[in-house]
């Protein structure tokens, strides 16, 4: 072991440690535990990991204990993986028992890589019987977390095809437990870069008895992998609109995907919007924008935000963006806004919401106050 120690290419040490481990026996476990306590630092994560495998691959519980007691906090959470999934994938049901040491002394993240490696390592040993457990697990985070792992696990090992035939396979005699596969099965094919694939599915699903808030799943999953915001605004526009709730899911749907893009862009999410709406053939859906883009409009100039606003067909919403938009322009020229105030369509209550800056202006009217009344 010194003279691995002393090798000072990463690479090589790595190999001739991971080449000697392999051929030792349970003899050889007290001088592991020697060299993880304490760790020698001309080691890397790796030699830690070759270490800790070989110590969980004979005495799980005890690996695990020192990984979360006593461990080197650089390393804890890959080191917890490492045991936990060595250990499932020996003996599901001792592991899952042996997690609440992790439950019992550490926090919440530490848990939830515990609870992904045991599902990881039950995956490798048995995949059948760990879809059975996920599925007695109930609705809550416990089974999302677990199929979201599951999602992941499979699409590794039999491709994102194969997962899709899967999770279309899955009984629908348990809603809800269809509705989490089809929202983890979204997930990890956006996760894999899998987005043309997820589009698919979803336009089979999302709108159907499994679907609920799937396309937001969705929406949301391409944004935090980067997927390109325009292509996402335009796919939620392409669904169609066969009835008053699915059109209402869609527009709601192009908000989230629009708010989405705002806050990560706002400038060329505000440069995409102008652009279409000066078009000569405008998409149908864009009215669904209408009251984000004036809200970001207003940033810059409330003037030119008001003439959006008042074209949202609604009272409710057409009410709170004139006046969010009156009191943003009331803090950069109250002059300006109060002349406007003064002969708006806002009503009464409106106006009075958008002078008092005592309550947040995204804050919807008390139950007293009429949403609208003809102006006076």
């Amino acid at each position: 072991m010194s003279e691995i120690y002393s090798e000072t290419n990463p690479y090589r040490r790595v190999e001739r440690l991971a080449a000697f481990l392999s051929v030792q026996d349970d003899s050889a476990l007290p001088l592991v535990e020697e060299a993880l306590d304490p760790f020698d630092w001309r080691l890397g994560g790796a030699e830690y990991d070759l270490l800790l495998r070989f110590w969980a691959e004979r005495d799980p519980k005890a690996a695990l204990a020192w990984a979360v007691r006593v461990g080197s906090p650089i390393y804890k959470m890959g080191s917890i993986r490492s045991v936990v999934e060595s250990w499932a994938f020996q003996d599901p049901a001792a592991a899952l028992s042996g997690i609440e040491i992790v439950e019992l002394l550490s926090t919440d993240e530490t848990l939830r890589i515990s609870q992904v490696a045991h599902v990881q390592g039950w995956y490798r040993k048995n995949p059948e019987e760990l879809e059975e457990f996920i599925r007695g697990l109930g609705i809550g985070r416990r089974r999302q977390r677990a199929l979201r792992s599951f999602t992941h696990a499979m699409n590794s090992d039999r491709g994102p095809t194969e997962l899709v035939r899967w999770g279309e396979a899955v009984s629908e005699e348990d809603m809800s437990y269809k509705l989490d596969v089809h929202r983890q099965l979204l997930g990890t094919l956006v996760w894999n870069k899998e987005s043309e694939m997820a589009e698919r599915y979803c336009d089979n699903y999302c709108d159907g008895p499994f679907g609920k808030g799937l396309r937001n799943i969705l929406t949301r999953a391409r944004f935090r992998s980067g997927d390109d915001p325009a292509a996402i605004l335009e796919w939620v526009g392409k669904t169609p609109e066969i009835d008053a709730e699915q059109t209402d899911n869609k527009y709601h749907s192009l908000w989230v995907a629009y708010t989405l893009w705002a806050a990560q862009d706002r400038e060329a999410a505000v440069d995409w919007m102008t652009q279409h709406v000066q078009a000569t053939d405008p998409v149908t859906w864009l009215p669904a924008l209408y009251e984000e883009y004036a809200r970001h409009l207003a940033t810059e100039s409330p003037a030119q935000a008001i003439p959006w606003a008042e074209r949202i067909e609604k009272v409710g919403p057409r009410e709170r963006a004139l006046v969010r938009i009156a009191r943003k322009w009331l803090q950069s020229d109250a002059e300006g806004a109060e002349r406007w105030l003064a002969q708006s369509d806002l009503s009464k209550a409106g106006r009075a919401r958008a002078r008092d800056f005592s309550i947040p202006s995204f804050l919807p009217p008390s139950a007293k106050a009429p949403q609208a009344e003809p102006a006076p």
